[in-house]
């Protein structure tokens, strides 16, 4: 994390270094910690409606990323929908 600050990056994209973020939500809430607001960890993979309440109180990350894909290859509407209303 402290190389990617020191290399100028603004965000990185993790899941924690697990699966999905559900199994990996202590690591994000620890890189949400360090980070100290140098860095945006935004939290994707196996991102959902469902679980993104969750993951955003646990780890108090500001940004989400999610495919919104339910079933098939194409982003739902209406998952789409009930992300935007997680905010």
């Amino acid at each position: 994390l402290e190389m990617l600050i020191n290399s100028g990056f603004s965000t990185v994209l993790t899941s924690g270094g697990k699966f999905n973020v559900e199994e990996g939500k202590e690591m994000l809430q620890k890189l949400v910690e360090i980070s100290a607001g140098r860095i945006d960890i935004l939290c994707g993979g196996g991102l959902r409606s469902s679980n993104l309440v969750e993951i955003k109180n646990f780890t108090h990350a500001k940004s989400f990323h999610s495919s919104a894909i339910l079933e098939g290859e194409v982003a739902d509407f209406h998952e789409i929908t009930r992300l935007k209303s997680c905010f």
